[in-house]
């Protein structure tokens, strides 16, 4: 039991409150008068003073193992029940939980006391087989005690139910953070539960090369039979063994030369009770680009809660995994080729955390908020970039600059997809991680997981990553859009239409160039609007340029129609920003509309269709 409360209504007993009486129901409209604030109870759990009080309220009689929650709030539903003399009886019919920590399984009894503490009704709701995500209203019927037929009074009459009585069968959730750090290189599975029993969780594992369980590597060792999972780092990381193992120099339960399985498999990790995943560390993924990780709310694997595609790590090197995902009893890592995993971070709730965008952190105005970096600091040397992806280029003010060139602010500023979207969101991130904020990772996870991203080419997932973790909510100040994002849109249309053209010109026929300059003419009419100048003004040259290099593809009318088009947006351009602002409308709305799908302007069914001339 966890508790007992007395029900109130705004501070007051219920027995005190002017509830409808029985003779009421005929005197006026009874739904024209209902009140529902007279029908509305909290109760928060305390102690209940006897000796078996699990209320972690610390009193002398808490049993910390025992208690499922630390905390409840209880509400209440009031219905209108019919009597045989043709009037009513207002009565608490429902006993609606609420807790904020999760548990495992879904089992709480209530139990209505009147002002003696005599039972006046009771219910529950045993579901074994399902868990208490927390937050969640659980809405319990309450029945009379005792129980009476149909028509006559009951006793848990608004004026009678003084006191709740509740109590929770199930199991407390526990934080784990899984680094394995005290078994040894070798450990095989059985060792590896048995280390695992006391935090709820277990391991097991399916190789594609027939070998179905998991090791222990310990990362710190040199001389190994796989030096690329030597990363020296403090991990000791769970692996697939690899065909043709043996356990006999001693026959002691431990892997004599413990390498990874070069086919991959699926790590599978369950939880006894329902966890939020966080995060886990992958290390050693080089090849496999449709590796995911998928989290399910059931031992079995069939509900998925979240899938997520694992980043390329590169040879030796390691990333964090962020999966954000809440209510979940079971992790399986799949992949086809080499790789571990370790520091599985497992929270009983979701974390409450922060994050400012690049829009945020670009403006001057908050250049106050930058901690420990400068707004000139070289982006290659702050991430540890160095050969020749120093060298990569981003677009900034429509020029190309190389990484090793640029200054974190101008990769807030970066324009377009790929590294420059990566590049925007990793000094994000890693101004984030410096500011104090309660950001999702810390500075060095950020550095590390950029680093790893641009040396392995693979920058999607690592920069979907960070920008949700940016989108948290900025404590700093008004943070309300992140037009970059928008940006992205922009530059995608532009490099999708020019790529069009680029590899379909020779079968362009006159009518294709005319569709194609009302293609891109509405496209700036609909978004013209919401963008920057360089924006404005990268669209609009673009539709000058094709319109004067293929003048002679237009009728005379056409060519005027469209020069005239360019014109007004020249003179239009004075009225757009230096940068995008998410201080007015700038479209939010409007981009919103758009799906994926209709940003990647799939040309082939639109173009290069044949026409006569």
């Amino acid at each position: 039991m966890i508790g007992v409360g007395h029900m109130t209504s705004y501070g007051d007993d219920n027995k005190d409150k002017k509830w409808y009486s029985f003779d009421s129901w005929k005197k006026f409209d009874f739904w024209k008068n209902f009140d529902y604030k007279k029908f509305i109870g909290f109760l928060n759990t305390g102690g209940s003073g006897d000796d078996d009080d699990d209320d972690d309220d610390n009193g002398p009689h808490d049993d910390v193992d025992q208690s499922p929650v630390d905390s409840a709030t209880i509400s209440f539903n009031i219905g209108v029940r019919e009597l045989n003399n043709d009037s009513f009886q207002n009565i608490v019919d429902q006993c609606i939980f609420s807790s904020e920590e999760s548990f495992d399984p879904l089992c709480v009894k209530c139990k209505f006391l009147d002002d003696q503490n005599n039972v006046v009704a009771k219910g529950e709701i045993i579901e074994l087989a399902q868990s208490y995500a927390a937050n969640t209203e659980v809405p319990i019927p309450m029945t009379s005690e005792p129980p009476v037929p149909d028509g006559e009074p009951v006793n848990n009459d608004v004026r009678n139910v003084h006191a709740v009585n509740l109590s929770i069968c199930g199991f407390k959730c526990v934080p784990v953070y899984a680094t394995f750090t005290d078994l040894e290189h070798g450990a095989r599975e059985t060792a590896i539960n048995n280390a695992l029993a006391s935090s709820g969780i277990t391991v097991s594992g399916t190789g594609n090369n027939g070998n179905n369980e998991v090791i222990i590597f310990d990362a710190d060792k040199t001389g190994t039979a796989d030096p690329d999972l030597e990363v020296d780092n403090g991990f000791h990381l769970l692996i697939l063994p690899e065909i043709g193992y043996t356990d006999t120099s001693p026959a002691d339960g431990f892997i004599d030369s413990p390498n990874d399985a070069a086919a991959g498999g699926t790590i599978t990790i369950k939880m006894d009770t329902p966890k939020f995943l966080k995060s886990f560390v992958l290390v050693d993924h080089e090849n496999d680009p449709n590796a995911k990780a998928r989290a399910y709310s059931d031992h079995a694997g069939l509900n998925l809660v979240k899938e997520v595609t694992l980043p390329i790590t590169g040879n030796g090197q390691f990333t964090t995994v962020n999966m954000n995902a809440a209510n979940v009893k079971r992790l399986d890592v799949t992949y086809k080729d080499s790789g571990g995993i370790t520091n599985i971070n497992l929270k009983c709730e979701p974390p409450n955390n922060e994050g400012c965008t690049p829009g945020f952190w670009k403006q001057s105005q908050h250049f106050k908020f930058w901690k420990t970096y400068k707004t000139t600091d070289k982006f290659a040397y702050t991430f540890g970039i160095t050969g020749a992806k120093a060298d990569l280029k981003i677009k900034v003010d429509n020029m190309d600059v190389m990484l090793k060139d640029a200054t974190l602010l101008q990769a807030l500023k970066a324009q377009g997809g790929g590294l420059n979207a990566l590049a925007r969101h990793a000094v994000a991130a890693l101004l984030n991680a410096a500011s104090g904020a309660n950001y999702a990772f810390t500075v060095d996870e950020v550095k590390l997981m950029v680093k790893n991203a641009i040396n392995s080419g693979s920058y999607e997932i690592t920069k979907n990553t960070l920008a949700e973790e940016n989108e948290r909510g900025c404590p700093f100040g008004k943070d309300d859009c992140d037009c970059e994002d928008r940006k992205d849109h922009y530059y995608k249309y532009y490099d999708n239409h020019k790529k069009y053209y680029d590899d379909n010109k020779k079968k362009f026929s006159v009518y294709d160039y005319k569709k194609y300059m009302d293609e891109h003419k509405k496209y700036l009419n609909d978004y013209g609007k919401y963008m920057d100048k360089s924006d404005y003004k990268m669209h609009t040259d673009y539709f000058k340029k094709f319109l004067d290099d293929n003048k002679k593809k237009f009728s005379s009318s056409d060519y005027k129609k469209y020069s005239n088009d360019y014109k007004k947006y020249s003179n239009d351009y004075k009225n757009h920003n230096d940068d995008c602002s998410c201080d007015k409308d700038d479209g939010k709305d409007h981009y919103d509309k758009d799906d994926d799908d209709k940003d990647d302007h799939d040309y082939k069914y639109k173009y290069g269709k044949d026409h006569d001339d």
